[in-house]
C-alpha cells in the first residue's frame, strides 16, 4: 500500500481525504500532500503518510500520541489504524532545502531561532524519554499556520524513535552515531540513549555553519574516520561553533556534551557569563577543553575571505535576495501543485511567437541547470560557474535536450537578470508533464549527473528541484542590480502573455557563454522550416527526418561551426524527404606565427623543442624533421593507454585508443623514410603545428587520467560532486578526442601516400600542399578541450614532459619520506636527478597546487635563479605524477642539522652561517621581485648543494605547493593535507594571522618565517623546532602574550644579526622589514660592512 495509496485511497480516509500529489519524501517515498474533500474553500494542506510496516506506523503513532500538542513536533491530526495511515500537519520546506539556498551570513542571521526551535524539540522528547535515532536536516521541517500565524521549525519523521534505555537501534543514517554505526557494522544489538541525539545534533549545527554534510552516507574514507577513537577534524571558521560542535561529536559517549550544557553555553544564549577569554566546563570534576568566547559580535565573523569580501560589496543584494527566497520557498509546494499539462501546448505557440527571430544563428530554447552542488547560493555565482546552459529540442510533440555537453554560464548575475524570465518559461514548458525525471527529456548522461547534483535515489521528486531552479531564477531577476538597462534581450508585447526571447538576446547569447569550453556546439541542433506554414523549429537529428538542407552563408554566423554537420543552416521541409549532399569550401588555416627555433625558459623536456634543426652549406639553410615528433606523440599516446588500464576506468576507452597508437605506430616508419625527401621547410612546419596540436590534445588526455583518479578517493565535502563534474567533462572530451585520434590517422596516411607519390615528381608540391590544407582545416582534428580548469595549459605542460622510459633508475635507490614528498634518485640525459611524488595527493586542490609549482617555474623562470633548485619536468606512471629536480647532495637544511652537521662541518663559524642565510635571502628577494610569496620557508625546503669554490654549502628553494603570484589568482590555491593538525610541522614557521586560519597574502609573512629560518641556521643543533614545547593549537597565544625563542650566543661582528631577526619577527606584520631591507643588511653583515642600526632592534630575541 505505501508505493501506491494514490490508487487505494478508499474507506473513511477516502472519504475526508484527497490526494493532490505524492511528495516521493522518505524513506520508502511513502508522504502524499491532500486536501479535505468537504473543505476545499480553505485548501489548507494535510501530509498524509503510509507506512511499509506495521510496527513502523504503531511506533510513530504511538510517538506523536505521546508528544501531542508541544510546539516543536509535527502534529498528528488524525490517525485510521486499519489502513496504517497517519495525516499531520503540512510543513513547507526542510532545512536542508532551506540552507542550500543561505550563503553563510544568511544562515547566521537565521541560525538562532531554527537552534533554539531544534533545542526545544529535544527537551521535549527527553521529556517524554525519547530519542529520535533519526535526527537530520531532513527532519527538520518549516511549518506555518495561516491561520494564527505561528511559524517554527519542528522534528518529523518518528518510526524510527526508541525509549530511551529500553528499545535498541533499528536504523543507520548519515547523521547517526559512531557507537550506532559500530554497532550495526558488527551486528549487534544497541540500545538507545539521548547521547545518540546530541551527536546527530552536531553534525547538524555542522551542517548549520558550513552548508555540508560532514558525511554523505557512501564515503567509506569519512565513515572510517567518524567510527574510529579519534576525534574527529572540524573545519568550522567561527572559534565557538568550532568547540561546540567539537564536544557534541565526541566520540566516547560519558564526554559527549549533554542538551542541558549546551543551553547553558555561550552559542546557545548568545550571552558571555564574564569576561574571560575562555570558560572552562567541568564533567566529573575534570577539566575539559575551554570554549573561545566570541570576541567579536559581528555575525561575519566566521565568514571566509572571499565571502567577507563579497558581502561588504553587495551586502543589500544578499539579504534582498535572501526575503525574496524564504518567499519563493514558502510557495513552492503550491507552485508544483499548480504544474499542469496545460503548459504543454505552449511547444506549439512558442515557435508561432517566435517567428520574427526565426532567421538568428542559435536555438532560441534553453535551459539553465547546476553542475555544482552549492549552485543556490549567490556568493557562488560570483565566484565560480556553477551552471550550465543546455539547448533544447523543439519538437512540438515534447521538447527535450539532446545529448550534449552544454556551455558553462559565465557573468551568472547579469545572465539570470537578463534572461530569467525566458529560462524559467521554457523550464516550466520542459518539465509540465513530469512529476519524475524521464530519458524522454534528458539524456542518460545529462540526467545522471543531474541526478548526483540534487543528491536523488532513483524515484525522487525531481519536480521539487526543478521549481527551485526557477524561485532561484525567480529571485535573482527581483533582487540583482540591472548594470546594463540598454540591453532588453527579451521582449515584453501586449498579445503574448509572457517575455520572449528576441534578436538582440540570441546575437548577446555568446557573451555569456564559455565559448572556450565548447565553442560552437548548439545541442546538435540545426534550423528547420515547414514550407506549408512558414513555421521554423529547432531540431536535434533524431526528429530532423523529412528535411533537405538549405545552405546559408556561413560567414555570418556569430559563432564558428564547429563541423560541417553542426554549421549554422536553415531545413526546408520537402515532400517525399530527401537529403541533399552539400559541398563546403572549408577556409583554409594561416601558417603559424611561432618562429621555427622554439625559446624556452630550460632545456625542454620533448621533442616539441627538439625537432632535429640542423645546419647545412653555409648554416642558413634549415632541415625540419616532424618524424621525430610524430614519434614522441604515439609514445604519448601508448602512456595514455598505460595510464589508463592502471586507472581501470572504462570511461576512458582503452581498446578505442590503443587502436588508433598501433595506427599511428605504423605510419611513423614510413613517414621517417619520406621526411628527407620533404623539401618545402614551410610545408613542413605546417605540419609540425598539427603535430603539436596532437600533442597537446594526448597530454590533456593524460592529465584528465590522473586528475580523476585522484579525485576518486577524495573524501573531503563536495568530492562527489567533483567526481561527477569531471566524469561529465571527461565523456564528451574522450568522445572528441577518439574521434580527432582516428581521423589524423587517416589524413596521416593520404598524406604519407601523397609524398610517396611526389617522390617521382618533386614539382608535384601543390598535391601535397592540397593535402595539408584538408589536414590542417578538419575542424574535427583539433579538439577543444577544457583548458580553463586548469592553472597551466596543456601546451606548457607538455614543455616539461618526459616519456617514462627517458627516466632511468640508479643502482642504489633509497626512499626518503618527508612531510610532503617522498624523494628517490632518478637518471634524466646521464644526469643524476631527484624524483618527488607527493604523499597526501588524494584531492583535487592538492593536485591543483603541483599543477601551479610547474606554472610558477614555467611562466617566472624560477630556473634563472642560482638559489632555486632547478625543475627539470615530470613523468606519468601508473597515474601517478613524479617531479624531477636537481640532486642536492646534502639533502634538505633540517636533516643537515639534524645528522650531518657534526660530521660535515660545513657551517664551520658565523660567517659561513651569515653567508647561507644571505643567500637565502637573495632567492626569497627574487621571488618577491615577480610578485610571489613562498608561504613555506623552513629550514625542511632549503635544499643543499655545494659551493665547489668555497667548499661551504650553497642553498637551493624548493617546494612551491604553497606559493602564491599576487598579480595571478589562478595561483590562489593550496593544498588540502588530511592529516591531525599536531603533525602539521610546518605550521611552526607560519606568522601569526596564518596561524588563525587567515589567508596571509603580504610578503611580511614570508619575511616573519625567514626570521625563523635564521633562528634555525643560528642555533644549527639537532631538534630544534620553534616553540618546540607549545602546541601549534596554542601557539598564536603564545606568541600574543609576548614569548619569543632566543638566539644563540654570537661573535661580536655578527651581534647585529639578532637584531634583523628579532625586526623579522614581529607579531604585528607591518613592523617587519621588508626582503630588500634584510637581503641588503645580510649582505653587508657577510662583508662586513658598518651599518646604522636606527631600523633595528638590539635585543637579542625573536618572537
Amino acid at each position: 500500500m505505501h508505493n501506491n495509496l494514490r490508487d487505494k485511497l478508499e474507506g473513511k480516509v477516502g472519504e475526508r481525504y484527497k490526494i493532490i500529489r505524492n511528495f516521493r519524501y522518505g524513506k520508502d517515498l511513502n508522504v502524499y500532500k491532500a486536501y479535505e474533500v468537504d473543505n476545499d474553500k480553505s485548501r489548507v494542506p494535510y501530509m498524509i503518510k503510509s507506512y511499509k510496516t506495521r510496527e513502523a506506523f504503531e511506533i510513530e503513532s504511538q510517538m506523536l500520541e505521546m508528544l501531542k500538542d508541544v510546539k516543536n513536533i509535527m502534529r498528528m491530526i488524525d490517525i485510521y489504524p486499519q489502513q496504517s495511515i497517519i495525516v499531520c500537519e503540512c510543513a513547507l520546506y526542510d532545512l536542508e532545502i532551506f540552507l542550500g539556498h543561505q550563503d553563510y551570513s544568511q544562515r547566521h542571521k537565521e541560525k538562532d531561532e531554527i537552534v533554539k526551535d531544534i533545542v526545544s524539540g529535544l527537551l521535549e522528547l527527553q521529556k517524554h524519554n525519547i530519542v529520535h535515532t533519526e535526527l537530520s536536516p531532513k527532519n527538520i521541517m518549516y511549518f506555518k499556520n495561516k491561520d494564527d500565524y505561528d511559524e517554527r521549525w519542528k522534528l518529523i519523521d518518528f518510526d524510527s524513535a526508541c525509549i530511551v534505555d529500553k528499545d535498541d537501534v533499528k536504523i543507520i543514517t548519515n547523521y547517526s552515531a559512531p557507537e550506532i554505526i559500530r554497532s550495526h557494522e558488527n551486528k549487534t544489538e544497541i540500545k538507545a540513549n539521548f547521547a545518540m541525539d546530541m551527536f546527530s545534533f552536531g553534525l547538524v549545527l555542522y551542517f548549520l555553519e558550513t552548508g555540508h554534510h560532514y558525511w554523505d552516507g557512501e564515503n567509506e574514507i569519512t565513515k572510517e574516520e567518524m567510527i574510529s577513537t579519534k576525534r574527529l577534524i572540524i573545519d568550522v571558521q567561527d572559534p565557538t561553533a568550532c568547540f561546540i560542535i567539537k564536544e557534541l561529536l565526541s566520540e566516547t559517549i560519558l564526554s559527549r556534551m549533554s542538551l542541558q550544557k549546551f543551553m547553558q553555553s555561550t552559542y546557545y544564549t548568545g550571552v558571555a557569563e564574564n569576561k574571560n577569554m575562555y570558560r572552562i566546563y567541568n564533567t566529573n570534576q575534570t577539566a575539559v577543553l575551554a570554549e573561545p568566547m566570541n570576541l567579536d559580535s559581528n555575525y561575519i565573523s566566521g565568514m571566509r575571505e572571499e565571502e567577507y569580501r563579497l558581502y561588504r560589496t553587495f551586502k543589500p543584494f544578499f539579504e534582498n535576495y535572501h526575503n525574496e527566497m524564504k518567499k519563493n520557498l514558502e510557495m513552492m509546494g503550491s507552485k508544483i501543485d499548480d504544474c499542469t499539462n496545460d503548459l504543454k501546448d505552449l511547444t506549439k505557440k512558442i515557435p508561432q511567437w517566435l517567428v520574427k527571430v526565426n532567421n538568428e544563428k542559435v536555438p532560441r530554447v534553453f535551459v539553465m541547470v547546476p553542475d555544482d552542488k552549492d549552485w543556490k547560493r549567490p556568493t557562488t555565482w560570483m565566484l565560480s560557474k556553477p551552471f550550465r546552459l543546455l539547448f533544447v529540442c523543439e519538437h512540438k510533440d515534447q521538447w527535450h535536450v539532446p545529448d550534449q555537453k552544454g556551455y558553462k554560464v559565465l557573468k551568472i548575475p547579469q545572465f539570470i537578470k537578463k534572461y530569467g524570465p525566458w529560462i524559467n518559461l521554457c523550464l516550466k514548458v520542459l518539465f509540465s508533464a513530469v512529476g519524475i525525471m524521464t530519458s524522454n527529456l534528458l539524456p542518460n548522461g545529462v540526467a545522471d549527473f543531474l541526478s548526483t547534483i540534487f543528491n536523488l535515489a532513483d524515484n525522487s521528486d525531481f519536480m521539487q528541484h526543478i521549481q527551485e531552479i526557477i524561485n532561484t531564477v525567480d529571485s535573482g531577476v527581483k533582487t540583482i542590480c540591472d548594470k546594463r538597462p540598454d540591453f532588453n534581450p527579451l521582449n515584453n508585447e501586449g498579445v503574448i502573455p509572457y517575455k520572449m526571447i528576441n534578436e538582440s538576446g540570441l546575437r548577446e547569447l555568446k557573451n555569456f557563454l564559455d565559448t572556450q569550453e565548447n565553442a560552437g556546439h548548439f545541442g546538435g541542433l540545426v534550423q528547420c522550416v515547414e514550407e506549408e506554414t512558414g513555421e521554423i523549429l529547432w531540431l536535434c537529428e533524431e526528429h530532423r527526418d523529412g528535411y533537405s538542407v538549405k545552405q546559408i552563408d556561413p560567414v555570418a554566423s556569430d559563432s564558428p561551426p564547429s563541423s560541417p554537420r553542426e554549421c549554422p543552416r536553415v531545413l526546408s521541409r520537402t515532400y517525399p524527404s530527401k537529403l541533399k549532399n552539400l559541398n563546403k569550401q572549408l577556409p583554409k588555416l594561416p601558417l603559424p606565427t611561432f618562429p621555427v627555433f622554439p625559446v624556452t625558459p630550460v632545456s625542454p623536456a620533448s621533442s616539441t623543442d627538439t625537432l632535429i634543426v640542423e645546419v647545412v652549406g653555409d648554416g642558413k639553410k634549415l632541415y625540419l624533421d616532424p618524424s621525430q615528433q610524430l614519434d614522441h606523440i604515439c609514445q604519448i599516446l601508448f602512456e595514455v593507454i598505460d595510464n589508463a588500464d592502471a586507472s581501470r576506468r572504462r570511461h576512458f576507452r582503452t581498446d578505442d585508443i590503443r587502436e588508433i597508437a598501433q595506427k599511428m605506430h605504423g605510419h611513423v616508419n614510413s613517414f621517417r623514410l619520406l621526411c628527407p625527401i620533404w623539401y618545402d621547410e614551410i610545408q613542413k612546419v605546417k605540419f609540425i603545428s598539427i603535430l603539436e596540436n596532437q600533442q597537446y590534445m594526448y597530454i590533456h588526455f593524460l592529465r584528465s587520467i590522473v586528475r580523476y583518479c585522484i579525485v576518486k578517493h577524495d573524501s573531503t565535502v563536495g568530492s562527489k560532486t567533483m567526481q561527477v563534474s569531471f566524469l561529465y567533462n571527461d565523456l564528451f572530451e574522450i568522445k572528441s578526442i577518439i574521434k580527432a585520434g582516428k581521423l589524423f590517422n587517416e589524413h596521416l596516411s593520404k598524406l604519407i601516400e601523397t609524398l610517396k607519390l611526389s617522390r617521382s615528381d618533386i614539382h608535384k608540391n601543390s598535391t601535397i600542399q592540397d593535402e595539408l590544407d584538408s589536414f590542417a582545416n578538419d575542424p574535427h582534428i583539433n579538439v577543444n578541450v577544457d583548458d580553463n580548469l586548469n592553472i597551466i595549459s596543456d601546451k606548457d605542460l607538455s614543455k616539461w614532459y618526459y616519456i617514462a622510459n627517458q627516466v632511468g633508475r640508479v643502482s642504489e635507490e633509497v626512499v626518503i619520506e618527508g612531510d610532503f614528498y617522498k624523494t628517490t634518485n632518478r637518471s634524466l640525459n646521464d644526469k643524476i636527478v631527484v624524483g618527488k611524488s607527493l604523499k597526501h595527493l588524494n584531492n583535487n586542490d592538492t593536485f591543483l597546487c603541483i599543477e601551479k609549482e610547474i606554472y610558477l617555474y614555467h611562466k617566472h623562470q624560477l630556473n634563472n635563479n642560482d638559489y632555486i633548485i632547478k625543475f627539470h619536468g615530470y613523468t606519468v606512471s601508473n597515474c601517478k605524477l613524479m617531479l624531477f629536480y636537481d640532486y642536492a647532495k646534502y639533502d634538505d637544511l633540517f636533516t643537515y642539522f639534524q645528522s650531518n652537521h657534526k660530521s660535515l662541518n660545513l657551517l664551520k663559524d658565523g660567517k659561513d652561517k651569515i653567508k647561507l642565510a644571505w643567500d637565502i635571502s637573495q632567492g626569497v628577494k627574487y621571488l618577491h621581485n615577480k610578485k610571489i610569496l613562498h608561504l613555506d620557508l623552513r629550514s625542511a625546503n632549503i635544499l643543499l648543494e655545494q659551493d665547489e669554490v668555497r667548499k661551504t654549502l650553497k642553498p637551493k628553494i624548493s617546494n612551491f605547493l604553497w606559493s602564491i603570484n599576487l598579480c595571478d589568482n589562478k595561483t590562489f590555491v593550496y593544498p588540502k593535507i588530511t592529516i591531525s593538525p599536531k603533525d602539521k610541522v610546518w605550521k611552526r614557521w607560519y606568522d601569526p594571522d596564518r596561524l588563525l586560519n587567515r589567508e596571509s597574502l603580504i610578503a611580511s609573512s614570508d619575511i616573519y618565517s625567514l626570521g625563523l629560518l635564521f633562528w634555525e641556521i643560528a642555533w644549527c643543533e639537532a631538534g630544534n623546532l620553534p616553540f618546540k614545547n607549545v602546541s601549534i593549537k596554542n601557539l598564536h597565544n603564545h606568541l600574543q602574550k609576548g614569548n619569543q625563542e632566543t638566539m644563540p650566543k654570537l661573535p661580536i661582528e655578527y651581534q647585529r644579526w639578532k637584531g634583523i631577526v628579532n625586526q623579522m619577527c614581529q607579531f604585528k606584520s607591518e613592523e617587519r622589514d621588508d626582503i630588500g631591507s634584510v637581503e641588503k643588511f645580510m649582505g653587508n653583515l657577510y662583508r662586513g660592512r658598518s651599518e646604522s642600526m636606527s631600523s633595528f632592534s638590539s635585543d637579542g630575541t625573536c618572537c
